[in-house]
C-alpha cells in the first residue's frame, strides 16, 4: 500500500527529472569560459559543475567569507599566499572527499592568522582542510590556483562566479553587493556573479516551493543575481545529500548556460615545489642568472594595467643578452632596462635597475653566482642576514671597486627594536667586509616594534652605516602605519612582484609617494 509520504517522494522524483529555471536565471549572451567559486564552505561547486570545470580556483575547498574575498582582491592575494601566516589548528581522521567505503585518512586542518578571524566562527577558524599550505607542495598548489584566478580575471572571456549554500551570517545581500562592486572594478569581460541560498531541511514539501530571485543588479559588464531555493535535506558542503536538491541546484546553476570552457592556463607549465616563494624570501640565485631583482621603474608599476596591454613591458632575465631579452608576457616596451641602467631614489642615490638575488645560495654556489653576475655587468647584489651568506657575498664583491657596486642587505626580524638595529647592522658589515651598505632594508614587519626599529634604521643611515634605508614585504597597511605615525617614508619597498602577483594597490601607493618598488 502506498502511503502519502511515498506518493510525495514519487512526485518529488518525477519533478526533479523535469526541472527547468531558464526563465528565472539571468542570461549571459556568450558562452561561459571560466567557472570560479568564491565559497563560502568546502564548496559544492566542484560537484555541481562536474563537467564545467577545467581547473581549481583559490577558494575551492575552503571556508571563505566576503570580507576575505574582498581582502584577497584588494591586496592581490599577498596575505593569502603568505605561508608564514598559516598555522595548524588540529588534525582529523575521516573519509571526507574520498570515494564511498574508503578508509579514513589523516587531514591537517589549517588556519590563517588573518583570514580565520574573517569567517566569524564558521569552520572554527579552519581555512583549509584538504590541501595543506604549510607544506611546500600544498602551498604550490595554492599559488597555482591564484595564478589561474588572476589570468581568468584579466581575460576578456565570459566568467561565472558562484556562491552556493550561502551562510547568511557572512554572505548577506550587502556583502554580496560589495564583492560584486570589487569584481566590476577588477574584472575584464562579461561576468555573472550567481549566488544561491539553499534553505536546508525543508522536507519533501520543498519540491512544491519554487526558487525565487532575491536581487538582480547590473553594473557595466557585470551582473549580480541572488537566488533562494528550498532544499529537502542537508548538504555536506561538497555535495547535496538528496537527489532532488542536487537536481534543482544543477537546473539553477548549470543548465541555463552555454559553456565553452577555456583550458587550464597553467597546463603547459609543470608544477615544481622549488618554485614556491614565501613572503620575506628572495628566490634562489642560479648561476645562469635567474632570481634577478628588478628595481621597477615608475612606467612599469602596473597602475591597474593588465597583462598584454600595449603599455606593459615585462622583462625575463634568464641569462640572455639584456639588449634582447626573452619576452614571456605582454608586448615589447619601447625601452627595456639593462644591467647598466639606473634610477634615482628619493634621497638622490643612484640604484641599478637590475640585480642579483642570493637567497639560499651559500658557499661556492654563492661566490660563483655573484662573480658571474659582476662579470656580466650587474652592479646590484641583494643579500640578507637571514640568508646566512653575507660573508660569501662580501668575498665576491672584493673583485670590483666598492664605488662600482650597490649592495643591499636586510635586518632580521629577530633584531627588531631600538637597541638591536645598530649592533645587527655592524655585524652584517663585518661579515660583508664593508664600511657601509648602499641600501639597508627591514626584511619584514613581522618582527614587530616597527616604529622604533624604523627610527633606529634612520639613525644608522645618519651615522653613515647605510646610504639609504627601506623596507621589504610591506603592504599598504604597514606603509600607512609609518605615515600616520609621522615617520619618514622608506626610499625602497622590496616586495614579491611579477605577472602572477602584481600588487597593484601597493605599487600605486608607493608610486604616488616616491617610494621605489624593488621587485623579487
Amino acid at each position: 500500500m502506498s502511503t502519502g509520504l511515498d506518493l510525495l517522494k514519487d512526485q518529488t522524483a518525477s519533478r526533479s527529472s523535469q526541472l527547468s529555471y531558464r526563465h528565472l536565471v539571468a542570461e549571459i549572451d556568450q558562452p561561459i569560459q571560466h567557472v570560479i567559486s568564491l565559497g563560502p564552505r568546502c564548496t559544492n561547486t566542484s560537484s555541481v559543475y562536474k563537467a564545467q570545470r577545467c581547473y581549481a580556483g583559490p577558494f575551492d575547498w575552503i571556508f571563505s567569507s566576503p570580507v576575505m574575498v574582498l581582502d584577497c582582491l584588494r591586496d592581490d592575494f599577498a596575505s593569502f599566499l603568505d605561508q608564514a601566516a598559516y598555522y595548524e589548528v588540529t588534525r582529523s581522521f575521516d573519509a571526507i572527499g574520498l570515494s564511498p567505503g574508503s578508509a579514513p585518512r589523516e587531514r591537517v586542518l589549517v588556519g590563517h592568522r588573518r583570514y580565520s578571524e574573517m569567517t566569524e566562527g564558521v569552520g572554527r577558524g579552519v581555512i583549509f582542510n584538504h590541501h595543506n599550505p604549510l607544506e611546500d607542495e600544498g602551498h604550490l598548489y595554492l599559488s597555482r590556483c591564484v595564478q589561474r584566478f588572476r589570468l581568468a580575471l584579466a581575460s576578456d572571456d565570459a566568467k561565472l562566479f558562484t556562491v552556493i549554500n550561502i551562510d547568511w551570517k557572512l554572505w548577506n545581500p550587502e556583502a554580496l553587493r560589495t564583492v560584486f562592486g570589487e569584481l566590476v572594478a577588477s574584472c575584464h569581460g562579461k561576468f555573472l556573479l550567481l549566488a544561491l541560498n539553499c534553505v536546508k531541511h525543508q522536507g519533501q514539501s520543498a519540491a512544491a516551493r519554487e526558487p525565487m530571485e532575491l536581487e538582480r543588479l547590473q553594473r557595466g559588464a557585470g551582473l549580480l543575481q541572488v537566488l533562494e531555493a528550498a532544499c529537502v535535506g542537508d548538504n555536506s558542503g561538497s555535495y547535496f545529500k538528496d537527489s532532488f536538491d542536487a537536481s534543482r541546484v544543477q537546473a539553477l546553476m548549470v543548465e541555463p548556460f552555454r559553456f565553452a570552457l577555456a583550458a587550464d592556463p597553467l597546463k603547459s607549465q609543470p608544477a615544481n615545489v622549488g618554485d614556491v616563494v614565501r613572503v620575506g624570501q628572495v628566490p634562489t640565485a642560479a648561476v645562469a642568472g635567474s632570481g634577478v631583482l628588478a628595481s621597477i621603474p615608475e612606467s612599469a608599476r602596473g597602475r591597474g594595467r593588465r597583462w598584454g596591454s600595449a603599455e606593459t613591458g615585462q622583462v625575463a632575465c634568464d641569462g640572455h643578452d639584456a639588449s634582447e631579452p626573452t619576452r614571456r608576457w605582454g608586448k615589447r616596451s619601447p625601452k627595456e632596462p639593462g644591467v647598466s641602467e639606473t634610477l634615482t631614489l628619493r634621497g638622490g642615490r643612484q640604484l641599478p635597475r637590475l640585480g642579483l638575488g642570493t637567497w639560499q645560495a651559500t658557499g661556492g654556489e654563492c661566490l660563483q653566482a655573484v662573480h658571474l653576475a659582476l662579470a656580466s655587468g650587474c652592479r646590484l647584489i641583494d643579500t640578507a642576514a637571514a640568508y646566512k651568506n653575507e660573508e660569501d657575498v662580501g668575498k665576491a664583491l672584493r673583485t670590483v671597486p666598492r664605488d662600482q657596486v650597490c649592495l643591499v642587505t636586510k635586518l632580521q626580524t629577530r633584531d627588531h627594536g631600538a637597541e638591536m638595529v645598530l649592533p645587527a647592522l655592524r655585524t652584517s658589515l663585518k661579515r660583508l667586509g664593508l664600511d657601509f651598505v648602499d641600501v639597508y632594508l627591514m626584511h619584514s614587519p613581522r618582527g614587530g616594534h616597527v616604529l622604533e626599529t624604523w627610527d633606529a634604521m634612520c639613525c644608522a643611515r645618519d651615522l653613515g652605516l647605510a646610504k639609504a634605508v627601506g623596507v621589504s614585504n610591506f603592504g599598504v597597511r604597514q606603509l600607512e602605519g609609518l605615515a600616520a605615525a609621522g615617520r619618514e617614508l622608506p626610499e625602497v619597498n622590496q616586495i614579491e612582484l611579477h605577472p602572477w602577483l602584481q600588487q597593484r594597490a601597493t605599487t600605486a601607493w608607493c608610486a604616488e609617494r616616491g617610494v621605489t618598488v624593488m621587485a623579487y
